[in-house]
């Protein structure tokens, strides 16, 4: 009897270690991805926009928007491939890339690269709208007037500069 009580409590005991090694993986990668929101506001004032997973603080996609998406129509394709997993420098490559063997520097896309749906760009009306989106992401960046701009979730909108990028 006492042999299987001390077999119990072990197995016990090794379950509890097993759901604790889960419950901080899980958390600890749900806390690893700061994601963003990345629009451009539209001549009627509206806002087309996407959802980008990964390392959306400013000195990672906010640099990259600045230094590679600063025309309309380079940011209206990047938009155009709808959400992304991570954003790169290039929309896309010759050489082969998918969501799990990704080319390094390339943007990796949910619908073209994982072949997920409803995961196109979303319009909203306004700005507003914009701001106001609950989708859990940390930054929210908007290309309107010619230049970049940039907030923390519920904060004040900034612009996007150089010095910006090497804050955060």
């Amino acid at each position: 009897m006492f042999t299987l009580m001390i077999c119990l409590l072990i197995h016990t005991m090794s379950f509890w270690r097993t759901v604790g090694i889960w419950w901080v993986f899980l958390n600890v990668t749900k806390l690893m991805s700061t994601r963003s929101n990345i629009g451009i506001v539209n001549g009627d004032g509206s806002v087309k926009a996407i959802y980008c997973h990964f390392d959306g603080y400013p000195a990672y996609v906010g640099r990259i928007l600045l230094e590679h998406y600063n025309v309309v129509e380079r940011i209206e394709e990047l938009i155009d491939g709808g959400d992304l997993s991570s954003i790169g420098e290039k929309i896309s490559t010759d050489i082969p890339h998918s969501f799990n063997y990704p080319v390094e520097g390339v943007c990796v896309y949910y619908k073209r690269d994982h072949g997920e749906k409803n995961v196109d760009a979303y319009l909203y009306r306004t700005i507003r709208d914009y701001e106001n989106v609950d989708n859990g992401c940390d930054y929210q960046y908007l290309f309107t007037d010619g230049k970049w701009q940039y907030h923390k979730y519920n904060g004040v909108w900034g612009d996007l500069t150089p010095e910006v990028c090497k804050m955060y």
